[in-house]
């Protein structure tokens, strides 16, 4: 589903899959629920199965290549990637930056950081 990308103010990514699991992408998608920003967000995905688990769920997903140009309030990425290029690369797009429960990742690269 990718209906009226460009009103969408969040951008969320998670690392998931047939290998990694579904639990960071189902986490992030319930957060979503939670914070009222679901419809308002953009799921990335880098591979099948996440893009086949958003397209499940109904929520708007694009590969993470294709997101537009233009600054999102907020960026959250659900990983445990020490140094995530993806992170940095999105960076640029996002007002602010909140890293799901990676105490690998720099706190520079990020303003919030949650712990479950």
């Amino acid at each position: 589903m990718n209906s009226d990308i460009s009103s969408k103010n969040y951008i969320i990514y998670a690392d998931g899959g047939t290998n990694l699991g579904f639990g960071h992408l189902t986490r992030v998608l319930n957060l979503t629920k939670i914070l009222k920003i679901k419809h308002s967000s953009i799921f990335l995905f880098d591979n099948l199965d996440q893009q086949s688990f958003y397209k499940r769920q109904k929520v708007t997903s694009i590969h993470k290549n294709d997101l537009p140009i233009k600054k999102y309030n907020l960026l959250i990425i659900d990983t445990k990637i020490k140094e995530s290029t993806l992170l940095i690369d999105l960076q640029a797009f996002a007002k602010s930056t909140l890293v799901i429960d990676n105490l690998l990742i720099k706190k520079d690269l990020y303003n919030f950081m949650v712990l479950p």
